[in-house]
C-alpha cells in the first residue's frame, strides 16, 4: 500500500470512528490534527468535509442494512422476521449514536427502512390481496411504535446502573438489569405490533 493509500485509509478510519461515537464525521481540522497530517493531504483525497461525510454515511447505512438482513434471514417465518427486524432496529436506535444525515440521505435511509418492512408484511400475507394503502399504513404504525419504544428505552437506560464495562476491548455494554428492561419493553411492543399484523385481505372486486 502506498503512502497515498495509507493516508486515505487513515482518514476514512478516523472519520468512521467519529461517526460511530457522535453520529457526525469530525471537522477537517480535528481529523488532520488527530492524524498529524497537513491539511492539504485531506484535500488530496476529498473535495471537502461534505464529500467525506456522504461517503461515510452511505457506507454506514449499507452496513446497517446488510446486518439487518442477516438478522431477518435468521428467522424461519415471516412473523419472526418482522420481530427480528424490529428488535435489531430498537437496539441500534438505543445503543448507537444517531447519525446526522443531510436531508437527501435521511429520506433515502427512511425509505429503505419502510421498504424492508413492507416487503416483510407482504411476505407475511402471501397469497392475500393487500391494498398498498393498507400495507403502507401498517408499516407506518409499526415504525412509529418502534420509535416510541426506542425513545422510552433511551430515557430508562440513561441511568448508569443499566450499563457495565464488559471488557476493555468491547467497552460499555448492557448490564443484566438493562437487558431485562430491554426484553420487557420489547415484549410489550411486540404484543402491540402483533395486533397490527393480522391484516384482513382486501375484498375481492365484483366481476362486471
Amino acid at each position: 500500500m502506498t503512502s497515498h493509500d495509507q493516508t486515505y485509509q487513515a482518514i476514512v478510519e478516523a472519520a468512521a470512528g467519529g461517526l460511530r461515537k457522535s453520529g457526525k464525521v469530525p471537522e477537517v481540522s480535528d481529523l488532520v490534527a488527530e492524524l498529524g497530517i497537513p491539511r492539504r493531504e485531506f484535500y488530496r483525497h476529498f473535495r471537502n468535509k461534505a464529500a467525506l461525510s456522504e461517503k461515510m454515511i452511505r457506507e454506514s447505512d449499507q452496513t446497517y442494512f446488510n446486518v439487518a438482513e442477516i438478522f431477518v434471514d435468521s428467522a424461519s417465518t415471516a412473523q419472526d422476521k418482522i420481530r427480528n427486524f424490529l428488535r435489531w432496529r430498537m437496539v441500534q436506535r438505543v445503543w448507537c449514536a444517531e447519525i446526522s444525515r443531510p436531508d437527501d440521505l435521511k429520506a433515502l435511509y427512511q425509505d429503505r427502512i419502510e421498504y424492508m418492512l413492507r416487503g416483510l408484511l407482504r411476505e407475511l400475507h402471501a397469497g392475500r390481496v393487500l391494498g398498498a394503502p393498507r400495507v403502507y399504513q401498517t408499516a407506518t404504525e409499526i415504525l412509529e411504535a418502534n420509535d416510541r419504544l426506542a425513545d422510552d428505552l433511551c430515557s430508562e437506560l440513561s441511568d448508569e446502573v443499566h450499563f457495565e464495562y464488559v471488557a476493555e476491548a468491547e467497552g460499555l455494554g448492557f448490564s443484566e438489569e438493562g437487558i431485562r428492561l430491554c426484553d420487557e419493553l420489547f415484549d410489550v411492543h411486540w404484543a402491540f405490533v402483533s395486533k397490527l399484523l393480522p391484516m384482513r385481505p382486501a375484498p375481492a372486486r365484483s366481476q362486471a
